[in-house]
């Protein structure tokens, strides 16, 4: 029975969601840290907006007073935040500059940026008029220092922790839907091996493991059943060798007698012994039946295995087999009505002819004098069923069950000692090779119908 699990997927749905976590959720964060959480986690500097750095830390309106004390504010900034900074008027006239090194303008002569990194910024007043100009660029010292800033390291620990979560994520995942099942499954694989099929696997979500698994109990419920049928077929055998040592020793301990008697003189006259010789031949016939039967026993069984197919016609079939028992039928007078239109099946020659030639002729043993044994057939899509009906005691219910079965003989057949059950046992072997069954009922005006039931194709 396959297992079920409506939730379960493939494994590469799985490795390609984990992928695009591991790549979306951290650009996610970014994003959200851009657009979002910035502002929250760092202070406002130069190098992440020069202009409202600028507004926020110098006081621009009030440089332009010069005022001592706002100049010592402005270097103090300057010098904390690495930024270079030239300072002009209205009139262009150069009120400020914190750069030592003559090398190091930030604006050429005709008032021009000298690097893509400087930053030119127009200052007004309440009234729109400009007050002056202030150049910036970042000190080179310091800008790789500024640019690793607290909050950079912030998003990384974060983004780190997220990788993290997401790892540790997918590694439980993967020991709970893989590694634990994968680890059942070897425990399962060898109880088994200690003939345990009791053990149960656990299911994932994960579809080739659960599909592995379902492998697995399939094979495990077809090997127990095998166990099964193993053991059966191993009491079947022990019990067909002992019937069959029974079943020979009678006539074998008979014949033993007669001949002993013929050795010892116990047949003192000419007409004893040549009852004795009788006896013994009976007993010898006998002893051959048994020996034949077992024989075509054994040859069903081994072609039963190797089937020969071939298009056979029914009315002939049943013809030849009719013709072959005609001694017996005249012997007990009796009469077969065979009704069978134009069918034909693929089937075993053999096999088929053999199975019902057992039939008919356990019909014809059990059938009063003067009976009348009906065949006929039915066809049904790809199904042909096959009737033969006898008017004779039929088969007691207790019985009924069990006639099919190897060296079983019910009650009427242990009056005959010629016969050791196995021909209704051969038919039943013969027919389930081709895929069919046969079925025993008892008919209500008196004697048994069986029905043969074949696949066409």
């Amino acid at each position: 029975m396959k297992m079920q699990n409506e939730k379960s997927f493939p494994i590469n749905w799985l490795l390609v969601f984990f992928s695009i976590c591991l790549i979306a959720i951290p650009l996610i964060l970014l994003r959200i840290y851009d657009s979002v959480l910035h502002d929250y986690f760092s202070e406002s500097n130069y190098f992440d907006n020069p202009n409202i750095w600028l507004r926020d830390q110098l006081l621009i309106e009030e440089i332009f007073n010069q005022s001592q004390e706002k100049i010592q504010h402005l270097h103090n900034v300057l010098e904390k935040e690495g930024v270079n900074v030239e300072i002009f008027n209205a009139s262009n006239e150069l009120i400020y500059k914190n750069i030592r090194d003559e090398q190091g303008a930030i604006i050429d002569n005709h008032g021009n940026l000298i690097t893509e990194s400087s930053y030119k910024t127009t200052v007004l007043d309440i009234n729109n008029q400009i007050l002056g100009y202030i150049y910036t660029s970042p000190n080179a010292q310091n800008l790789a220092i500024k640019n690793s800033s607290s909050s950079e390291s912030v998003m990384m620990l974060m983004i780190i922790i997220v990788i993290l979560i997401i790892l540790f994520a997918f590694l439980f995942l993967v020991r709970k839907e893989m590694i634990k099942p994968i680890i059942a499954l070897n425990k399962a694989f060898k109880e088994i091996a200690n003939e345990n099929h009791s053990i149960k696997v656990m299911t994932s979500r994960i579809r080739e493991i659960n599909n592995l698994s379902s492998g697995y109990e399939e094979m495990n419920q077809h090997l127990a059943t095998l166990k099964k049928q193993r053991s059966q077929y191993e009491n079947d055998r022990n019990l067909f060798v002992s019937s069959i040592v029974h079943d020979l020793r009678t006539p074998l301990f008979g014949l033993k007698g007669y001949l002993a008697g013929l050795t010892n003189g116990l047949a003192t006259s000419e007409e004893k012994r040549e009852k004795y010789i009788r006896k013994a031949e009976i007993q010898a016939f006998k002893m051959d039946q048994l020996l034949s039967l077992l024989a075509k026993y054994n040859r069903s069984y081994y072609l039963s295995k190797h089937i020969s197919k071939e298009k056979i016609d029914l009315n002939i079939l049943i013809k030849d087999i009719l013709n072959g028992l005609e001694y017996q039928k005249q012997q007990k007078k009796l009469r077969a009505i065979v009704k069978i239109g134009p069918i034909s099946i693929h089937a075993d020659h053999f096999l088929l002819y053999q199975a019902i030639e057992n039939i008919i002729s356990n019909a014809i043993r059990f059938s009063p004098i003067n009976g009348i044994i009906n065949i006929t057939a039915k066809e049904d899509n790809n199904w042909l069923s096959i009737f033969i009906k006898d008017q004779g005691h039929g088969i007691a219910d207790s019985d009924i069950e069990h006639v099919l079965k190897p060296l079983y003989q019910s009650e009427q057949s242990r009056k005959d000692s010629s016969h050791i059950g196995l021909g209704l046992a051969i038919s039943k072997k013969n027919i389930e090779s081709h895929g069919g069954t046969i079925i025993l009922k008892n008919r209500e005006e008196g004697g048994l119908e069986v029905t043969l039931l074949l696949r066409r194709d």
